[in-house]
């Protein structure tokens, strides 16, 4: 899984825009994700979290704020494969809203 968002603010404000929304995630979603973790090292960070539904699967990615976009790739469980489109769908969707 690759989801790739177009970004043109310095990558200090994109960073702080991301963890305000990553920090918001649980509260909004309450229903459809959980355990969100982020452990941010510069730029990058690691993030997973619990996908509730349409079944629960732990995503588990890579998150990268670079000059010109905002990047989160990881492995999809097999389980979770016929659901990629829509997984990222909402998380593109989500970077995009933190972005803009």
């Amino acid at each position: 899984m690759r989801v790739a968002v177009p970004c043109r603010l310095p990558e200090d404000q994109a960073r702080a825009r991301v963890e305000k929304c990553l920090a918001g995630l649980q509260e909004k979603y309450a229903g459809r994700i959980s355990d969100v973790r982020i452990d941010w090292h510069g730029n990058s960070a690691g993030l997973s979290f619990m996908l509730l539904k349409p079944l629960p699967i732990r995503i588990v990615a890579d998150l990268a704020v670079k000059p010109d976009e905002v990047t989160l790739e990881g492995n999809l469980p097999l389980i979770a494969w016929p659901f990629q489109a829509q997984i990222e769908t909402l998380i593109g969707d989500q970077l995009r809203a933190c972005l803009a």
